[in-house]
């Protein structure tokens, strides 16, 4: 599971053993260290690479005595020729690796480290929680609204981790879920639109070549555990089956089919057993039936939780909850929208605090917890001057932009604001990445255009971005869309479309073209088309954002 939540430190230590766990070291040296001059001829010393037992870090390779003269630091991994350097970067380590490193220096016979195997796996678990119909404008954090909430237990895991200011999700609920699990866009894997009861879209579902996060982590290790807890969304009503969630890599599901009509009571489905009507608070039952999962769960698992909240029915918490979370007046359910959707998602926030809290301090510190929104604020509970218009199920920021958070052992430097423009299709290599499981093994499980005739994903790895406070990473560009009907695939002229960067921004939709520069908000600000003509420097952003539209058009293949 990805659990964004690791965020204690180990301690380094020599690892001289062969069969002892590697880490990696924090370090910022040069290809070669500075010599000192010392008396005699001694021979060079013995050789040590040195990590943490766990988590995410570079290696170092060290010699005790420095002479005069540059040192030479050359690596072995698995037998062959490696890098050359004191430092090997912790995104070139995968799990299960052997590495030696090999001191020489002029005039002495060189000495090599004995050798150092990298821990399985990398990251950990993974424990990944989304929160339903969460824009930032409803995070205090994020500063896209005065009257946002703090929300202890999500502003606890930015301080022990990376919080992403520019996260595009999808404008919809089931779009969200298969690009998340999937790491490709709807004009991939079909899910155009969220699937309603009460809209006549025809049936559809996840396809079955479609492969998931859970599916990809178990095909190349049985030894990783996976479960699914909460809204699953990826199929129709018809199409729908426990069985079909664990053909996708799941090995337990426990949750409902979709949205429900009340928290209060609900048609409760898993994998093992009959439906049935269940009564409750749905929020607390989701972290209870986590909390079951996870009592006896071998390592390494990856744990999915799709919460409920804070999407409708907006009803309000039980009492005790309510002031459990902090609140002084208890809101009802004929309280304000506003108020209601509030209390939901405080309610929330406390239950993914005693989520967190229900795991030992032991596996919570070899554990990557992510917690992410699936898409923007519903427009009912939108607040101005941010206009209702321009949230949820729009390609506006309002209903795409949203929180993502990742804490665990593959952090450094915790509490950090990354301005990287990242999204939600990125999750899936992430997590990979965590797991030590290369990419290739995609074209095994039969992802649809892994053989080369074209990019199987949309996603990026933010492993860089986790591991390095300085380096590049996530997109030059992002893009969201919606309008097209499920099962459908490619472009579409039907489509609201839209691609940004870090400024600029074209809005493409069958009602004609806008284009904003934007601010670090929710409101994109006026449409420069509508506005007149041009700057230069908009006229330029204009045909770069043009660019970007075709080549996506031009590229996405199923």
């Amino acid at each position: 599971m990805l659990i964004v939540l690791a965020w204690l430190a180990c301690d380094q230590a020599p690892i001289t053993s062969a069969s002892a766990p590697v880490g990696l070291v924090d370090a910022d040296a040069t290809n070669a260290l500075p010599a000192r001059v010392v008396d005699g001829p001694r021979p060079l010393g013995a050789v040590t690479i040195t990590g943490p037992t766990t988590g995410l870090r570079d290696l170092r390779c060290s010699a005790a005595d420095l002479r005069d003269g540059a040192m030479r630091f050359s690596w072995t991994v698995d037998g062959a020729p490696g890098p050359e350097g004191p430092v090997v970067p912790a995104t070139s380590l995968t799990p299960r690796s052997r590495w030696t490193c090999t001191v020489s220096l002029p005039g002495t016979e060189p000495r090599t480290s004995a050798p150092y195997l990298v821990p399985t796996p990398v990251g950990g678990n993974v424990l990944l929680v989304v929160l339903d119909d969460l824009g930032i404008d409803k995070v205090a954090r994020y500063r896209a609204h005065p009257d946002a909430l703090t929300l202890p237990t999500l502003e606890g895991l930015m301080d022990r981790g990376v919080w992403f200011q520019t996260a595009y999700a999808t404008p919809a609920c089931s779009t969200s879920r298969s690009a998340l699990l999937t790491g490709r866009h709807g004009r991939r894997t079909g899910f155009r639109q969220s699937l309603r009861e009460d809209l006549e879209q025809g049936d559809y579902a996840l396809p079955d070549d479609e492969v998931t996060i859970a599916e990809l982590v178990q095909g190349h290790d049985p030894a990783w555990s996976t479960s699914a807890v909460g809204k699953w969304h990826l199929a129709s009503t018809a199409l729908f089956s426990p069985g079909a969630v664990l053909d996708q890599g799941f090995e337990r599901f426990l949750g409902t089919k979709g949205n429900v009509k009340s928290y209060a009571q609900w048609p409760q489905v898993a994998s093992d057993a009959d439906a049935y009507t269940r009564h409750g608070y749905l929020t607390t039952a989701e972290v209870d039936d986590t909390l079951a999962e996870l009592a006896d769960r071998p390592e390494p698992w990856l744990q999915y939780v799709a919460f409920h909240a804070p999407h409708g029915p907006l009803e309000a918490p039980p009492p005790v909850l309510q002031r459990a979370a902090g609140a002084t007046v208890v809101v009802t359910d004929d309280s304000d929208p506003v108020d209601v959707h509030a209390a939901m998602l405080a309610a929330a926030d406390l239950e993914l605090g005693r989520l967190l809290d229900g795991l030992s301090p032991e596996v919570l510190a070899r554990t990557t917890v992510i917690v992410l929104g699936d898409n923007g604020t519903s427009s009912e509970v939108v607040q101005p001057p941010l206009q209702a218009g321009r949230a949820k199920l729009t390609v506006y920021e309002g209903g795409v932009r949203v929180p993502l958070v990742v804490a665990g052992p593959a952090v450094v430097g915790p509490g950090r604001r990354s301005d990287a423009l990242v999204s939600i299709t990125d999750v899936f290599p992430t997590v990979t990445d965590l797991a030590g499981v290369p990419l290739t093994d995609l074209a095994g499980l039969g992802l649809p255009g892994a053989d080369g005739s074209g990019t199987p994903l949309d996603g990026v790895s933010l492993l860089p971005l986790l591991a390095d406070p300085a380096a590049a990473g996530g997109h030059a560009y992002l893009f969201a869309e919606r309008g097209a009907d499920n099962g459908t695939f490619g472009p579409s002229e039907a489509l609201d479309v839209t691609v940004r960067d870090q400024r600029w921004k074209l809005v493409h939709t069958p009602r004609g073209d806008e284009l904003y520069a934007l601010s670090s908000g929710l409101d994109e600000g006026e449409d420069l088309l509508a506005a007149g003509a041009l700057e230069p420097r908009a006229v330029e952003a204009l045909a770069d954002l043009w660019a970007e539209l075709d080549r996506i058009d031009a590229t996405y293949r199923r």
